[in-house]
């Protein structure tokens, strides 16, 4: 036998750098789909800042896909829901991809607003959310899945089957959202007015600047009747001299 750390180091290189979730029909079709985002869990989970694409496994359960009247229900409102036959098709597979944002949704509160979540016949007191997802081509057979977030590797895939395939859909940087939950619409600022360009209070005006032209008719009006204006020109350029008395002594 190997020792623990040889096995764990050998897991680690397994591993192709992406987690995964399995869920079972119609749910795994629908969330890859981009229909029903959300998946009911029995804890909470973290997902990082900003996100992270997840894998969406279907495992081989069946109980909700023999439930006649949940799958009339789910039909109902996702009208794109494959036939019980193709959803058969897809289990032990990888379907796709999705966006993982909130690991901590209260599933009574989402479920109110969540036809997929309000039809999964479940006790579980969380729900995990996602914003987007991308499907692929076609199912990617992966036999065995896992509980809460688990990790893809090499060696689950079954033989012959590229692992490229789903590294290219997580990692893509294309826009492709199909179902994905709405933004929030963008806020419009207002540009700041500085106090200075602020307009004045109501009820008190503000006076204008008078211009040179304005100023010139009172001029005019106040020159009236003392004749011509002479412009004013030095007559001595020299420095002012004290003109001396004619009698008494100097000035000291």
């Amino acid at each position: 036998n190997l020792p623990p750390a040889v096995r764990s180091s050998a897991r680690a290189m397994d591993r192709i750098g992406l987690r995964c979730i399995t869920m079972q029909q119609p749910y795994a079709a629908a969330m890859a789909a981009g229909e029903g985002l959300y998946t009911r869990r029995g804890k909470a989970t973290a997902f990082p800042d900003g996100g992270e694409w997840v894998a969406v496994h279907c495992g081989q359960n069946d109980e909700h896909l023999k439930n006649a009247a949940t799958m009339a229900r789910i039909r109902e409102a996702w009208s794109g829901c494959p036939s019980d036959s193709d959803l058969r098709a897809q289990q032990r597979c990888l379907l796709g991809v999705v966006h993982m944002v909130d690991g901590n949704v209260a599933a009574a509160a989402a479920a109110k607003a969540d036809a997929f979540l309000a039809n999964y016949d479940c006790s579980k007191p969380v729900a995990w959310r996602a914003d987007a997802a991308r499907a692929c081509a076609h199912p990617l057979p992966y036999p065995k899945g896992n509980l809460q977030v688990w990790h893809l590797t090499r060696s689950g895939f079954a033989a012959g089957e590229d692992t490229a395939a789903i590294l290219e859909l997580a990692n893509s940087p294309k826009k492709q959202a199909e179902g994905a939950v709405k933004a929030e619409p963008t806020v419009k600022v207002e540009p700041k007015v500085e106090a200075s360009e602020a307009a004045p209070r109501k009820g008190k005006k503000r006076p204008a600047a008078a211009s040179d032209d304005d100023a010139k008719p009172k001029l005019k009006r106040e020159l009236v009747g003392l004749g011509p204006v002479e412009q004013f020109r030095p007559t001595h350029r020299g420095p002012t001299v004290t003109a001396r008395k004619s009698s008494g002594p100097p000035a000291p």
